[in-house]
């Protein structure tokens, strides 16, 4: 990890630091190598990433549930390393909720002040208080099997905030759940976050999930971080292959660099047409590349732009407010354009050619990914 991967909001001052933390367990590769990250006091943050990428590891070891093998994490400036999970003041939600069905809501929310020792009458405020952020006022006497698993899931990060903790940690919260309810409680942490001002790190393999809740995001792949920052950032100016494909839809032209000048670069690609891109990841002249195109960059019948193609419509996807088309370009599989309906201009039919361009500033060269 660079020195700017790890740079944090200005002005911030770090309060969890992972110092390169590895984890591996018995003959199995790591599966955390080398994680240098800074998380601010305030922050969201996700880690965001495939299943086996590390990002859950990572959250467990924060949690004290995992040991690194290697490294250390510090909060607030001192090695947790040590310290037991009760006793890092950190509230840890599970996409399971894992509330005790024998207890009512409120003694299950109760229950972490409990374990502390907070006196009954100081514990029922903050239990009617952490339900009534949550949405959740009146339910306490209700068992977790009278809930529905949006409300339970309520439940479960009701008790995780009750005892004011520096860090809350969410592990998948919300997978069990449908879309929408999932979208209805995506905005419901977002605003606890922005009113309470707590931490949180959340974990999360759904690209749209994270570019909504997080205020920086660090991608996994393979138990390293492969890039940390803003959701637009991430987005709109990925600094690796594998970052570009998996947040979001992304088209892929692999092919070697013909000629740079350290800003901008030329690619033969391997349909044996020339392309400008921006260099993104240096590769020198001779090198192999793979540049990234977002389809709503590109536009139909390109002009002056940068860069013109021509390919021929194969598929045609209506999504309302758009159609998302499926182009036959040469050596290239796949390649996307999204097709505002906002003129009402038909689309193309299948076996049309459709003349494309978009700017060299909206085309990315990467590293080389392998072929597919």
């Amino acid at each position: 990890m660079t020195a700017a991967a790890r740079a944090l909001p200005s002005e911030a001052t770090a309060l969890v630091s992972f110092v390169g933390v590895s984890k591996r367990y018995s003959g199995e590769t790591a599966a955390v190598s080398g994680l240098d990250l800074d998380i601010a006091r305030g922050e969201f943050v996700t880690f965001l990433g495939p299943s086996g990428s590390g990002k859950t590891t990572s959250l467990m070891m924060l949690a004290g549930f995992e040991t690194p093998t290697e490294g250390d994490i510090l909060v607030g400036g001192r090695s947790v390393r040590r310290v037991p999970p009760h006793r890092r003041n950190i509230g840890v939600v599970f996409q399971h909720y894992a509330l005790f069905p024998h207890m009512t809501v409120g003694e299950n929310v109760a229950f972490p002040l409990q374990v502390r020792g907070v006196a009954r009458d100081a514990a029922t405020r903050r239990v009617d208080r952490a339900l009534e952020l949550v949405r959740l006022a009146g339910y306490g006497r209700r068992r977790p099997a009278e809930l529905s698993g949006g409300q339970q899931q309520r439940v479960a990060l009701a008790r995780a905030l009750v005892f004011d903790p520096d860090i809350v940690l969410m592990d998948e919260p919300l997978g069990a759940l449908d879309k929408q309810l999932r979208e209805q409680l995506q905005l419901e942490i977002k605003h606890i976050h922005d009113g309470l001002g707590v931490t949180i790190v959340y974990v999360t393999h759904d690209q749209s999930e994270a570019l909504t809740l997080s205020d920086r995001i660090a991608v996994f792949r393979d138990g390293r971080v492969e890039q940390v920052g803003s959701p637009s950032e991430i987005y709109e100016r990925p600094t690796r292959a594998f970052v570009a494909r998996f947040i979001g839809e992304s088209n892929r032209l692999d092919g070697t660099v013909t000629a740079t000048d350290g800003r901008y670069c030329t690619v033969r690609t391997v349909g044996g047409f020339d392309v400008r891109a921006l260099v993104a990841a240096p590769v020198p002249v001779g090198g192999a590349t793979t540049l990234s195109i977002r389809p709503e960059r590109i536009r139909r019948d390109g002009g002056a732009a940068d860069n013109r193609v021509t390919a021929t419509v194969e598929e045609l996807i209506y999504h309302g407010d758009h159609v998302r088309a499926r182009l036959a370009l040469a050596g290239t599989a796949g390649f996307v354009v999204k097709l505002a309906n906002a003129d009402g201009e038909p689309p193309p039919a299948p076996g049309t050619p459709l003349t494309l361009g978009w700017s060299a500033d909206d085309c990315r060269s990467l590293d080389p990914l392998p072929a597919e």
